[in-house]
């Protein structure tokens, strides 16, 4: 089966992209809908998180209190480390069993920190990067209600944005200047390809 690693900085529009090629019938394993099923309310990594962080991450409602945890791992590296090694074994476990439940010709993984981590590398047969430019992320980010000097943390601990490209089998850019229209073509022209060339996997 042929595996496409979607990836891209924090604000490229892989939500998009990833929704656009669910429509068109592909396959899509979210990393991030998974990290947040683990640390959701009986999450696998709840309880784990808590042990090593207190019961201070969780909020008056008995949720993760994410915007605390986001100003410990975006600050501190070690506490960053700490999450990334509760997180990423159960992020790649679940993956590979939803792989193994899928029976099709392409599937994609959407990793933010593709490219960053080897495991993910590994794993897949094409990179593709959602790209834009640092003032567009900036400018989405702002519309989240983070701060400029989150926004700015967040971006430097990602891979820088020439390193990423040089990683990509396969681009969609998704400027400010480029239209929803624009990007669904892209993303149509992706699909179409790696639905042709899946089938090359069959042989």
């Amino acid at each position: 089966m042929l595996k496409i690693g979607l990836t891209g900085g924090i604000g490229s529009g892989k939500t998009l992209v990833s929704c656009l090629l669910r429509d068109f019938g592909a396959y899509i394993i979210d990393t991030d809908e998974i990290a947040k099923s683990l640390t959701n309310i009986g999450g696998e990594a709840l309880p784990k998180i808590v042990k090593v962080f207190g019961k201070r991450v969780i909020g008056s409602n008995g949720l993760l209190d994410r915007s605390w945890l986001r100003e410990q791992i975006f600050y501190d590296n070690s506490a960053r480390a700490s999450l990334e090694s509760i997180m990423h074994p159960l992020i790649s476990y679940y993956s590979d069993m939803m792989l193994r439940q899928y029976v099709g010709l392409y599937v994609v993984f959407v990793v933010p920190l593709l490219v960053e981590t080897t495991i993910w590398l590994d794993k897949v047969n094409r990179v593709c990067v959602v790209d834009c430019d640092k003032e567009t992320q900036i400018r989405r980010l702002s519309e989240r209600n983070l701060s400029l000097d989150m926004i700015k943390r967040i971006i430097s601990i990602q891979s820088d944005r020439y390193a990423r490209l040089k990683f990509a089998d396969d681009i969609i850019m998704n400027d400010s200047g480029i239209s929803k229209h624009e990007v669904f073509k892209q993303v149509k022209m992706k699909h179409n390809f790696w639905y042709m060339l899946s089938k090359k996997f069959l042989v």
